[in-house]
C-alpha cells in the first residue's frame, strides 16, 4: 500500500498506465 503511488510510475499497471503513458506501456510489453 505504501508503494502504490511510487509503483504505478515505475511499474507497468494497466490502470495508471492507460491514463497517461499509453505508448510507453505498449512498448514496455512489446520490448519484454
Amino acid at each position: 500500500m505504501t508503494k502504490q503511488p511510487n509503483q504505478p510510475q515505475q511499474s507497468v499497471p494497466p490502470m495508471p498506465a492507460q491514463e497517461k503513458p499509453q505508448p510507453v506501456i505498449f512498448t514496455d510489453y512489446a520490448s519484454i
